[in-house]
């Protein structure tokens, strides 16, 4: 049974309901590329959001009403009912897609997917359109998570709205098929994580970072110079002023020695 909207429809409407929901909107335009781009890039549309960057490639399934479905007939999937859905994976021997699509998900953790709509019916994509949630009533899918393909053949995502998993078939194996709301918390989470230490943590170790970097004789000389740099720089014994000291002599010895100027740059926090 053909689905109650069209792939463009739904990347538009997707697109449109996510920047209506978000707080601030995007940094710019979504960009949705040419098909001769897109043949290059993999995705249907990236919207730079302020926090995250999302490259969406859009699949619109089939969806699947008889028992007499293949997945469900021949037993591939047990446990599998009626309705549920088959969205096409293109084919290797037909387009790079999917391969481009596993590559930038390397560069952009939790920033590439598969998105196709959980509506089974046209008053239920309009109902979410109304909403603003077309893009929360949506199934995500990692194309990592799928894996590169490794032959020619037709493979498919199978998914059901309301049921936790999904599986990529023709041999079938599962996937977990994650929603926007999970997306949200799995950011969120990774926001809380410290990455990298703070700037102010740093800054005792860049004069013996950039002695790390020298010659041996140079070494020797510029750790006496550091001595003196430091003793010319002594203003007070304070946590905050030795800071402040340490950060000019490595600028003095990054210009001396590197012949380069120091910059650093920190957002406020």
């Amino acid at each position: 049974m053909a689905m109650p909207v069209s792939e463009f429809s739904y990347g538009y409407a997707f697109t449109e309901n996510l920047i209506r929901s978000t707080f601030s909107g995007p940094k710019s335009a979504p960009k949705f590329p040419s098909l001769i781009e897109e043949a290059k890039l993999g995705w249907d549309v990236n919207i730079d959001l302020p926090a995250l960057t999302l490259f969406i490639q859009f699949k619109i399934g089939r969806l699947l009403k008889r028992s007499t479905a293949k997945e469900i007939a021949n037993g591939t999937i047990p446990g599998l009912s009626v309705p549920y859905f088959r969205a096409p994976v293109t084919r290797r021997d037909w387009s790079d897609q999917h391969k481009h699509l596993v590559e930038l998900e390397a560069k952009f953790p939790n920033s590439v997917f598969y998105a196709a709509p959980l509506a089974v019916s046209s008053a239920e994509f309009q109902s979410a359109y109304a909403k603003t949630a077309v893009h929360v009533e949506s199934a995500l899918f990692s194309p990592a998570d799928i894996g590169l393909l490794t032959d020619d053949q037709q493979h498919n995502i199978i998914y059901k709205p309301g049921v936790a998993n999904a599986w990529f078939c023709s041999e079938p194996r599962s996937l977990l098929p994650l929603s926007f709301s999970a997306l949200n918390d799995r950011l969120s989470a990774g926001f809380s994580t410290p990455k990298a230490p703070l700037f102010r943590e740093l800054i005792p170790t860049l004069t013996e970072t950039i002695l790390e970097v020298l010659p041996g004789r140079t070494r020797s000389e510029a750790v006496r110079l550091t001595n003196e740099y430091s003793e010319e720089f002594l203003v007070t014994g304070d946590g905050r002023d030795k800071l402040a000291i340490d950060l000019a002599v490595a600028r003095e010895m990054s210009r001396v020695y590197l012949g380069a100027e120091l910059i650093i740059a920190q957002p406020r926090i």
